[in-house]
C-alpha cells in the first residue's frame, strides 16, 4: 500500500459533489483504498482521468490505453473534441 495523495482525494470528492453524486462514508473509504493501491503520482492521474471523463469511480490510468500505449478517451469525448474543432 502507498501513502494517500490527499490532493487527489480532495479533487475527487469535489468532482463527485459537482456531478451531484457525493461520496458516502463507505464510498469515501473505498476510494481511499483504491487510491492507496497506486503510487501517489498515479493517484492524481487516475483522479484527473475520472474528472475529465465524468466517471463516478477511480481507475488506474494504464487500464485505459489504446494499442499504441497512448491514453484512450471514451468515444463520446473524442467526438465532442472533434465537433468543437469543427466550430472554428
Amino acid at each position: 500500500m502507498f501513502s494517500l495523495n490527499e490532493d487527489a482525494l480532495a479533487i475527487f470528492e469535489k468532482h463527485r459533489k459537482e456531478i451531484k453524486k457525493p461520496l458516502t462514508d463507505r464510498a469515501r473509504k473505498m476510494a481511499i483504498n483504491k487510491l492507496r493501491q497506486m503510487p501517489p503520482e498515479l493517484q492524481m492521474k487516475a483522479v484527473e482521468q475520472s474528472v475529465l471523463c465524468r466517471w463516478t469511480g477511480i481507475f488506474p490510468p494504464s487500464k485505459y490505453k489504446n494499442s499504441f500505449g497512448k491514453p484512450d478517451l471514451p468515444t463520446r469525448l473524442r467526438n465532442t473534441k472533434l465537433k468543437m474543432l469543427d466550430d472554428f
